[in-house]
């Protein structure tokens, strides 16, 4: 996986099932003075976007794009919402694995298996398949 804020390459593990998305570091990571395992997990509804790049075939790419909400601050509106819900953002997240194929075809079955009427945008050529 590359965080795009840092650019570098961090090894995770990529659990997908038919209504949840995790991602976990396979090593620690320092935060703030301290080593912890990361671990992120997304609602299947909360993905918009797996795109296979237009890139060279072995280079095993693909980019998911999910929302992510973020916690209201205490004392700040919600552009005049009172909910207290935080507001969500778009993120980009790039993995490289030899299992590519195989890691899309599972979010397309996971998709069509928890929201059959949603609209899904797949980029990815065929011909790489």
């Amino acid at each position: 996986m590359r965080i795009s804020h840092y650019h570098q390459m961090v090894p995770v593990v990529l659990k997908l099932s038919q209504e949840a998305l995790q991602i976990t570091t396979s090593k620690k990571q320092e935060i703030m003075g301290h080593n912890a395992y990361l671990n992120d997990v997304f609602h299947i509804s909360e993905i918009e976007d797996v795109t296979v790049p237009n890139s060279r075939p072995e280079d095993h790419e693909f980019i998911i794009k999910c929302q992510q909400r973020r916690p209201a601050v205490s004392g700040q509106s919600n552009g005049g919402s009172k909910s207290g819900a935080g507001a969500t953002a778009t993120i980009a997240i790039t993995f490289t694995s030899a299992k590519r194929d195989i890691i899309v075809q599972v979010f397309i079955q996971s998709f069509l298996f928890f929201m059959p009427y949603r609209f899904f945008h797949f980029h990815f050529d065929l011909d790489n398949f």
